[in-house]
């Protein structure tokens, strides 16, 4: 299955070399009551939000470094 800015949060979450990537880009517990409400909301619609802190560009890119690790 191809990731994309559309796969879901949980599925970035469940593999272990995008987990890494988010762990160190995201900032809240991966694991946190809050971030589980986002579970099904798409990367691209999670990493939206103001307090992730990311800019537009800066999302385009990391949801590009998520999806190749995801792939690999």
């Amino acid at each position: 299955m191809a990731f994309t800015k559309d796969t879901k949060l949980k599925e970035f979450i469940d593999n272990p070399e995008a987990r890494k990537i988010l762990e160190e880009n995201f900032p809240m517990d991966l694991e946190g009551n809050m971030v589980k409400l986002a579970y099904g909301m798409t990367i691209e619609q999670a990493l939206s939000f103001p307090q992730v802190g990311l800019d537009e560009a800066q999302r385009v890119e990391l949801i590009e470094q998520l999806c190749a690790a995801a792939e690999a």
